[in-house]
């Protein structure tokens, strides 16, 4: 799972890993959960991971 950053919602930038899978299994449950909501700090993205 990665967070980048865009003033416009054209251009992204400043892309770095919040979580990274620990084997295959993790790989393929990792997923987006709802659509996007905005926020009056940006866009929110909510993700499913499994519990470590």
């Amino acid at each position: 799972m990665w967070v980048s950053y865009s003033p416009d919602l054209r251009y992204w930038g400043d892309s770095m890993p919040v979580q990274v899978p620990m084997n295959e299994w993790c790989k393929s449950k990792n997923g987006a959960g709802i659509c996007p909501i905005k926020t009056e700090h940006g866009w929110l993205e909510i993700y499913h991971t499994p519990p470590r």
